[in-house]
């Protein structure tokens, strides 16, 4: 390692301290903000459901074109409203538990 690469590397740390104080504040002694972290936490819940909606979409919309095409096999069909109940249920997720958070069981 290059030693011009090394003198990059505190500055880059204490970037890496800092976003973490800005985002999880600080208590007592440099222990993290309970609140800040709490406050952060249904960000985060909302960030994995979203995740969790897109991968649904992307999985359902072949086979909802099949069905609506009159064209998809019986377990296409099966599978189609098995991930099309999953999608619903995550959009009436209550993320405001988090972290007990109740998930819906993925689909098959």
């Amino acid at each position: 390692m290059a030693s011009s690469q090394l003198s990059a590397w505190p500055d880059a740390a204490v970037s890496v301290a800092l976003l973490a104080i800005i985002k999880y504040g600080t208590g007592d002694n440099g222990v993290k903000d309970k609140e800040a972290e709490r406050n952060a936490q249904p960000e985060a819940a909302s960030q994995e459901r979203n995740v969790l909606l897109d991968r649904t979409v992307k999985r359902i919309g072949p086979l909802q074109n099949a069905a609506d095409l009159n064209i998809a096999a019986e377990e296409q069909q099966k599978v189609s409203l098995e991930r099309g109940k999953y999608f619903l249920l995550l959009t009436r997720v209550d993320i405001t538990t988090d972290p007990d958070i109740l998930w819906p069981d993925k689909p098959v």
